[in-house]
């Protein structure tokens, strides 16, 4: 199960970065999982570490903490500049939300309220509801199950009565 959940995060987060993508462009998120009727919490970070300007490729490190479990999975992933999504096309996303079959909404998030697009997720694998705003890598929030992968419902991130976190950092 731990394995599954962390290939989930990894290709739902991870596929959009923010750009002019930099170096330090980072995101926080702490929230829930449920897996066969047992309830945990899950921490991942996504990081842009380094940039190469000959090859035009972001090194993007995902760190995935199933909390209570063994040590972190960290994940380093080569991205072509040419895959990584704009700033501008995130704010775009927002700004032009129901051609993108999404719906505006302002989300609050341990008190801080974010202009999002809501957007139904369904890549055969898992499905439920995508937030997109104006933070680094494009997803603010993740509400989800992917049966096939016995994850029943994830949440990210979690109120902070129920120890979610979230924090995001624009690189230099």
């Amino acid at each position: 199960m731990r394995f599954a959940l962390m290939s989930i995060l990894v290709l739902l987060f991870s596929a959009a970065a923010l750009a002019a993508p930099k170096v330090g462009d980072k995101i926080h998120r702490k929230g829930l999982y449920t897996s066969q009727g047992k309830t945990g919490e899950v921490a991942m970070d996504t990081e842009i570490i380094s940039y190469d300007s000959a090859a035009k490729k972001f090194l993007v490190r995902d760190t995935i903490n199933v909390i209570g479990s063994s040590a972190p999975q960290v994940t380093d992933t080569l991205k072509d500049s040419s895959d990584m999504t704009s700033r501008d096309e995130v704010v775009g996303i927002i700004s032009n939300c129901a051609q993108y079959g999404g719906n505006r909404q302002v989300l609050t998030l341990l008190g801080q309220s974010y202009d999002t697009c809501v957007l139904a997720i369904d890549n055969g694998t898992c499905k439920g509801t995508s937030w997109v705003a104006d933070v680094p890598f494009g997803s603010l929030a993740l509400d989800i199950s992917c049966p096939s992968q016995q994850i029943d419902r994830l949440l990210l991130p979690a109120r902070a009565d129920q120890g979610g976190e979230l924090s995001s950092v624009w690189g230099k």
